[in-house]
């Protein structure tokens, strides 16, 4: 994401983060921040991105404050 953003010359805020990892441990580390819009079924939804470039093989993912401002509703329970 991150070598994808550089590419194309978007401007991308430097900071750095603490962040919990999957096992409980914190860490501190450098980050990326830019305001993007993420299109979903023809919405466009204005949201603060965070980019790891020191990450490999990472997914992208929208936590609940995305969820919140595009105004959706996930259906968990009827998922399958």
């Amino acid at each position: 994401m991150y070598q994808v953003f550089k590419d194309k010359g978007l401007i991308l805020q430097e900071t750095t983060l603490a962040m919990s990892l999957v096992n409980g441990q914190q860490i501190t580390g450098e980050a990326f921040t830019l305001q993007g819009k993420v299109m979903i079924e023809r919405r466009s939804v204005l949201t603060r991105l965070i980019i790891l470039p020191k990450a490999k093989g990472n997914r992208t993912l929208l936590g609940t404050d995305f969820f919140s401002a595009a105004d959706l509703v996930l259906d968990v329970k009827n998922a399958c």
